[in-house]
Formats: C-alpha cells, structure tokens, sequence
C-alpha cells in the first residue's frame, strides 16, 4: 500500500496527520511533502514523521521543504532499508558520526540532495554503503570537507555548489555536470585543494561532461596534453565556462578537444576576465596535424564578443569540422557589421554547416 499525502499548511500542523500516520496500517511505500510558498518551520515534524517511517518499509522519500532554517537528516533516517528514491532539501548532513551503515542502503538507486550542507569528510562512507546507487545529485552543495565518491554502478553524477575537493573513482560514469560556485573574498580560495589533474583523469569514460565555474582556475599552470592519461573515446558533449583570453583556460580547452576525437556537441559560455597572457594569435597557430572536431555537428558559443581569440576559434572549427551542421553565436548585440559579415563569411570543411546568430 502507498500512502500519499498532499501537505496543507494546516494538515502539517495538525497532530491528527501524525496520529493517522502512526496507526496506518501496512507498509508506506512512498511519503511526499512539499511546503513551497508555505513559511514554517517542520524541523520537529520531519524527525517525527522519519521515525516512524523507517519502521514502514519506505522505498520513496521525497521531503522538498522550503524554510530559512535547516534541519539535520535524523539519525533515524539511516534505518530506511528499503530506500530506492530519495530527495531531501534544505538539509545538513553530518558524515563526523554516521550511524552504523553495515546494513546500508542496498535498494537505492536515486539520491538528490538539494540545498544542503555537507560536514565532515565520510560522504564517501554514505555512498559506500549504496552499492545500487545509480544517480547521485548534490545541487546547491556547501562542503569544506572532501568528498570522495567511490560506486562502481554509479552512472550519473551532478554537483553544483562551494565544494573544496572532490575525488572520484566511478568506472562506469555517463555523466558528469560539475559546477563550482564562485565566491568573493579569499577564505574558501585559500582552502581549495581541489586537483584538476586528477578529476579529469577520473572522468575519462564519460559520454557527457559539463564544467561550469572557476574550476580551470584550479589547474596547475603547467597542464599540457600529456598529462592526460587516455582518449575520451566515449565523449559526445562537452560544455565549458571558458574565458578564450586567458592562455592556461585555451590551452586546457584545447587539450580536451584534442583528446575527444567523438565529439559532437560543443557548448561554451564564454567568460571574459583580465587575460593573463595574450592569445590573439593562440588558435590561428594550432597545430592543424592533429585531427580536431572530425566527428563534431553542432558549437555553441555563448556571450560572444567578438574578440580575436572568440573568432579564432570559431575560424578553427569551421575550417577543421568536415561534418559541423550548426555554428549557434549568442551575444551578437556586441559585433560590429563589419564582424558579422566577416562571421558569414568564414570558410567551412563542412558544405553542410550553417551559421545561426541568435
């Protein structure tokens, strides 16, 4: 039997919801709450409402609350055997003291938290212990600890937050969106250990890969091209925050596409900030030996300006993409006529593609 409860502020309020939930009868397969737009407080509600959960064989959780405080996922919570979904928001995790997880949580293959902080360094010890865990979701993530994954059945991974370190060892990987917030001031920056080097390497096997915010930023000056271990034989789409005028940001871009010879989709929101070395001429001298771009059907680039280095690039994969369809450029207000026509002009390997300003 599922029990499903559509939450009013009144029945959240009301103890005779808890008192019906106390004497259901029969398992309570699948539990939802959603207070948005609704201001109050349901800490104490969900520590009751969890308990007695856990002793209903739950197998869908979702508890979408919407409130200035948060609330720690009670320990009672690790007791759900039966867990296959779970979304939690405007939660704390607290991996100092997990409770005992030898039974762990063998079902789930769902886990997305949202709006949530994460303290202490055993997230690791959660995910060990979901040994089915398929796709995992930390959106809107506050860590200063390090998060290592380690899930052989893992295949989906998003995480988008203030994070200082992530370490993965996820074999069988589809999909991975990545995206480091950027905060003013220098505390969190000073703390990052956050290696570049090493994740890449890490998600080597993925079909799909989005990285947004600083993390070029953490890479080691020194990146070049062999230090990445193998091809991305299995990468498809590929979207990247890229400033075009800073030289370590071109040449990690430029790495990544080199060691993607399947690519089809390319997506970059350009970013611009005080380059550190010129690169006007950066992709005019590119070494036209290695094949770029031979698999590659659609570009997008986004909060196009129209600089030397935008239009280099976009010059390259014209001229080296014998398959391109659509070259898509958002941002045009910025051009001049004269570099709108000189963009429609622009030689193309591809007899196909076409050039879209939106």
């Amino acid at each position: 039997m599922t029990l499903v409860q559509k939450m009013t502020m009144q029945t959240i309020m009301n103890t005779s919801f808890l008192s019906s939930l106390t004497c259901f009868s029969g398992p309570i397969l699948k539990f939802g709450l959603d207070t948005r737009g609704i201001e109050i407080s349901t800490a104490g509600h969900i520590y009751r409402w969890m308990l007695i959960l856990s002793r209903n064989r739950i197998k869908e959780l979702q508890l979408r609350t919407y409130t200035h405080e948060s609330y720690n996922i009670p320990s009672c919570f690790f007791s759900c055997d039966d867990l296959e979904y779970v979304h939690l928001r405007d939660c704390i995790l607290t991996t100092l003291h997990l409770p005992g997880l030898s039974k762990g949580f063998k079902q789930l293959h769902t886990l997305h938290l949202e709006c949530f902080s994460l303290e202490g360094n055993h997230f690791g010890d959660l995910v060990g212990s979901c040994p089915n865990l398929e796709k995992l979701t930390l959106y809107w993530l506050i860590s200063s600890g390090n998060i290592n994954i380690h899930s052989t059945k893992l295949k989906i991974l998003s995480v988008h937050g203030l994070f200082n370190h992530l370490n993965l060892h996820t074999p069988n990987l589809t999909s991975a969106h990545i995206k480091r917030k950027r905060v003013t001031g220098d505390a969190w920056e000073a703390k990052c250990n956050f290696n570049f080097s090493q994740f890449i390497a890490s998600i080597s096997d993925v079909e799909n890969i989005l990285l947004h915010g600083p993390l070029f930023e953490c890479a080691e000056h020194d990146f070049l091209i062999l230090k990445l271990p193998k091809l991305f034989n299995r990468l498809t789409e590929i979207s990247l925050d890229l400033d075009l005028g800073n030289l370590k940001e071109a040449n990690l871009a430029v790495c990544l596409f080199q060691h993607a010879p399947n690519l089809q989709l390319i997506n970059l929101r350009l970013t611009s900030k005080k380059p550190m070395v010129p690169t006007a001429h950066f992709w005019e001298s590119a070494d036209r030996h290695v094949c770029l771009f031979q698999n590659l059907h659609v570009v997008c680039m986004i909060n196009f300006t129209g600089s030397r280095a935008e239009l280099g690039l976009l010059k390259l994969i014209l001229e080296e993409a014998p398959v391109l369809r659509k070259a898509e450029i958002e941002g045009y207000g910025n051009l001049r006529k004269d570099d709108l026509k000189n963009l429609l002009k622009m030689r193309r390997a591809s007899k196909d593609a076409e050039i879209v300003i939106l």
